[in-house]
């Protein structure tokens, strides 16, 4: 509960000294803490991405071949038993 009165002051005390701003000061705002971890996290993000797509990639194209042979043995099954 304190923690949302020192809000509250303070969001009060801005108010009443001009109101709400921009803050341009980098180093406070912490851009450039933000800019190397979005470039960590994209650089070795996308290697972890592109194994796991790869992965699924394969998974999905073995299923393919597997259901196109199931198809064929199917449609040789039914000739099969037409022709009987």
């Amino acid at each position: 509960m304190g923690t949302f009165s020192l809000l509250a002051t303070e969001a009060a005390h801005a108010v009443e000294s001009g109101g709400f701003g921009l803050n341009f000061n980098v180093l406070e705002t912490n851009l450039i803490n933000l800019a190397i971890i979005i470039g960590v996290l994209f650089y070795f993000g996308r290697k972890v991405l592109v194994n796991i797509l790869e992965e699924r990639r394969s998974r999905i194209a073995e299923e393919i071949r597997d259901a196109e042979k199931r198809q064929k043995d199917a449609a040789a099954a039914l000739a099969d038993a037409q022709q009987k």
